[in-house]
């Protein structure tokens, strides 16, 4: 792609032009491209993409602070880890139009779903670095979370996998319990819960999250998904 089809390409994604398309383009260089620089250098998003995470986290956090006024920490820690999740952000950067401009080799390109939202970070990064933090929290919060995020949605939406889950279980007679199996810590020092759904004795489900709630969710909708949605519709058609 020709430098004036990459700078129009940018800007509509960003809504703003680029002034340093070097680090736009360097956004979007996957390991696997092979690009290097005159020195002969290896050329590619990671960087960015660590930098880009971190002012992700640091803003949507400071959104969410504000947004939710009495939110306990659990409650705004969860809703940080749904949106910057590798699935959200890569439906995001699908959506943004990010996928097409990807420099990638086809190999690694068919075996990894998170290439998309690797190289939106990076694109945050390259923001960042270009234009400055306050840019770059426009980018995030109105470009990004106000068109492709749904606060209300996100906050209840797991809660109707374990209420489907109960729901069944009690029309069945069945015992269920959720219990806690594992606790480890993310690179911030955040717990993450591992948690399994068992019913009459037997391991349902299992799900991962930043409390024991989302931990508990997590493992009823893999629970529904894996092995009760037949009977879940059932449930919805009575």
């Amino acid at each position: 792609m020709r430098e004036k089809e990459l700078y129009s390409a940018f800007s509509g994604i960003l809504g703003f032009c680029p002034r340093d398309l070097r680090l736009y383009k360097e956004a979007v260089m996957h390991s696997s491209s092979a690009v290097r620089n005159a020195k002969g250098e290896r050329v590619n998003n990671e960087r960015l993409e660590f930098l880009g995470d971190a002012v992700l986290n640091a803003v949507v956090a400071d959104v969410l602070f504000r947004k939710y006024g009495k939110g306990r920490e659990g409650f705004l820690t969860t809703m940080r880890s749904r949106i910057v999740k590798r699935e959200s952000l890569n439906r995001i950067a699908d959506k943004l139009g990010l996928v097409s401009l990807l420099r990638i080799s086809q190999v690694i390109h068919t075996h990894n779903c998170n290439l998309a939202g690797n190289a939106l970070e990076a694109l945050i990064g390259a923001v960042y670095l270009d234009r400055g933090y306050d840019v770059c929290r426009k980018f995030i919060t109105e470009r990004l979370l106000t068109e492709f995020i749904d606060f209300g949605e996100l906050a209840k939406s797991e809660e109707n996998y374990k209420s489907k889950i109960i729901e069944w279980a009690q029309k069945k007679q069945a015992d269920f319990e959720f219990v806690v199996v594992e606790q480890t810590f993310d690179e911030y020092k955040n717990p993450i819960f591992t948690s399994v759904l068992r019913i009459d004795g037997k391991e349902m489900g299992k799900g991962v999250g930043y409390s024991k709630k989302e931990s508990h969710q997590e493992a009823a909708k893999d629970a529904y998904f894996r092995f009760l949605e037949p009977a879940s519709e059932k449930i919805e058609e009575n």
